[in-house]
């Protein structure tokens, strides 16, 4: 009898063995998988190759063809956003814009504006810089840009003669390196920003301690030319900074006749054109019928906090200000070579003098170009700092970014509708925290140097074309003049006074003179004495306005309310408009 086959045989089978479609999938799946690892590894490898023709691009940039193009880009790139957008700031320059602008007004570019709020010179700037751009109909002398255009163009040249002149001292590419690490420093990105003198003054220290390197460097080559450019550069100093720009100059000259015990570059310098060439200036200036300048601002401005420029470095600085770190050690070690021993006395004096005496934390700003080409210098090769020292220095950048991004945030967060930036602006401070430190633990101090100037750009524009550009609650100024006009649309300068905001931004935004009240019967006295006046009092003196006013017999009604955010004083406050009662609404 033949054997039954099994019921259990071909589950087996199915079990055991795979079957040829179940082996083709298997192939198949198999097959996929490859490809898409292919293509990763492919998207991969391609990626690691575009990095690294960027890091040589990057890397050749201190050489590549035209650098001065290349800097004019870079600084336009740092400068520009929120140039023409941001309000302007109650940070000195529209007290200096008022006074422009009412020099402007008077019908003289060589007079002594009213009220004068800064050194001579910046007013001269800036009234030729808004007539010329009123004759090309580019713009007009009540917006805030035309005043900002002399410090835009004071910076640039300051990186520009960065450039140039430091060739000499520390070569091409590392000059290149420092100017661009200039560039990004955050304080002259500031200055750059702002109406005041400190990026021109920079711009006239930079080309002055320039002329004074190649003196040092090479006296023999020096020209008559050069030599008169140099107590030019001095003199305009002085006109737009006053006695602080004599400084770097002055402790630089003892500082390298005393560590070299001779000065051939005094002699270079020809300083018998001094006195000749500013008497000239003078004497032409009387016959073209100018006043002489008010005495500049004295050197006492409150108590001296020594330490306090060298605690703020590492924000002033930043993105460089790490680098700088690293590199003055090894600076201080050699200091016998001629380049940095100038780099060396052009910086440490002065810098010494500023932290002993109460000047504002722009002051220092003539000292950085000599700082970024140290700095520069240090970078061009692969050295390795002490471990220490390179987690101090790497912990000074995190907190700086961290500082400014999450700053950014924070006022951002007072308006949903701006986040998106300060998000924006704690992504790019994280991008280069990691990049810098990742190029600096693989000793590419050059690279890392260049690229943080490249990364802080989307930084900087986050903060100051989104943030402080956009922010409707922050524009205090704008609010209320635009406010006051809404309420009044004929008022006229002289007939709208204030009580609770006494900046200068507000007759600014204004474009006329703003009264302003010291209390509240002072307020009801004003808005009492002629029709049609408009009074705008902080919701803290309402009720000492109102009972000044019942005392007065003055019926008052509220006209309109706004809140706004004070970025000075870190708070919110409360305008309250008045007018008579019985006075025509406004539209």
């Amino acid at each position: 009898m033949s054997a039954k086959p099994s019921s259990l045989g071909p589950a087996r089978m199915q079990r055991g063995g795979a079957s040829p479609g179940r082996t083709r999938l298997l192939a198949l799946r198999v097959a996929a998988l490859a490809r898409r690892m292919g293509g990763v590894t492919r998207a991969a490898t391609a990626w690691q190759s575009g990095l690294a023709s960027l890091w040589r691009a990057l890397d050749a940039l201190p050489q590549a063809p035209c650098p001065q193009a290349w800097l004019v880009a870079i600084c336009l790139a740092l400068f520009l956003p929120g140039f023409f957008s941001i309000q302007p700031l109650d940070l000195g320059e529209t007290d200096i814009a008022v006074a422009t602008r009412a020099m402007l007004e008077g019908g003289s570019l060589l007079g002594i504006p009213p009220g004068d709020a800064g050194p001579i010179g910046i007013h001269w700037l800036q009234a030729a810089a808004v007539r010329a751009l009123e004759a090309l109909h580019l713009a007009h002398r009540h917006g805030i840009p035309a005043y900002r255009l002399v410090s835009l163009l004071g910076a640039v040249l300051a990186v520009l003669a960065t450039w140039h002149w430091g060739r000499a001292l520390v070569g091409r590419s590392a000059a290149f390196l420092g100017a661009g690490m200039l560039a990004g420093c955050a304080m002259l990105v500031a200055m750059a920003h702002l109406a005041t003198a400190e990026a021109a003054g920079l711009a006239a220290a930079t080309a002055a301690m320039g002329l004074f390197a190649a003196a040092y460097v090479g006296p023999a080559r020096v020209t008559a030319g050069q030599a008169a450019g140099f107590w030019l550069a001095v003199a305009a100093g002085l006109l737009l900074a006053g006695p602080v720009a004599l400084l770097p100059p002055l402790l630089a000259g003892l500082t390298l006749a005393a560590a070299d015990r001779r000065a051939p570059w005094l002699r270079a310098l020809r300083p018998l054109q001094a006195p000749l060439l500013l008497a000239g200036l003078v004497l032409a200036w009387r016959a073209a019928g100018g006043d002489l300048p008010t005495p500049w601002p004295g050197l006492a401005a409150g108590e001296p906090q020594p330490g306090r420029h060298l605690l703020l470095l590492a924000a002033t600085a930043f993105p460089a200000g790490w680098i700088l770190l690293l590199a003055l050690p090894a600076a201080w070690r050699e200091r016998q070579q001629p380049a940095v021993r100038f780099l060396l006395a052009w910086a440490g004096p002065a810098w010494l003098a500023f932290e002993l005496m109460p000047w504002g934390i722009g002051a220092v700003l003539p000292l950085f170009p000599a700082l970024m080409l140290l700095a520069a210098r240090w970078a061009m090769g692969g050295h390795r700092p002490p471990v220490v020292l390179l987690v101090i220095a790497g912990q000074l950048l995190a907190a700086a970014a961290g500082a400014i991004a999450f700053k950014t945030f924070e006022v951002a967060g007072l308006d949903i509708r701006e986040l998106p930036y300060g998000v924006l602006a704690i992504l790019a401070a994280t991008l280069l925290v990691w990049r810098l430190l990742a190029h600096g633990r693989a000793r590419a101090w050059a690279r890392a140097a260049l690229l943080g100037t490249l990364l802080a750009a989307p930084l900087y524009a986050a903060v100051l074309q989104g943030t402080l550009s956009h922010l409707p609650v922050a524009r205090i100024a704008d609010r209320i003049a635009g406010t006051a006009w809404r309420v009044a649309p004929d008022l006229r300068p002289g007939q709208f006074g204030v009580l609770g905001f006494d900046r200068a931004s507000l007759p600014f935004a204004f474009g006329g003179a703003v009264q302003g009240l010291e209390d509240g019967p002072a307020a009801a006295r004003f808005l009492a004495a002629a029709p049609g006046r408009v009074v705008a009092i902080a919701d803290l003196r309402e009720g000492q306005f109102r009972r000044a006013a019942e005392a007065l017999g003055l019926e008052v009604e509220e006209a309109a309310t706004i809140l706004s955010f004070d970025p000075y004083i870190d708070d919110f406050g409360i305008m309250i408009f008045y007018r008579a009662a019985g006075a025509a609404a406004g539209r």
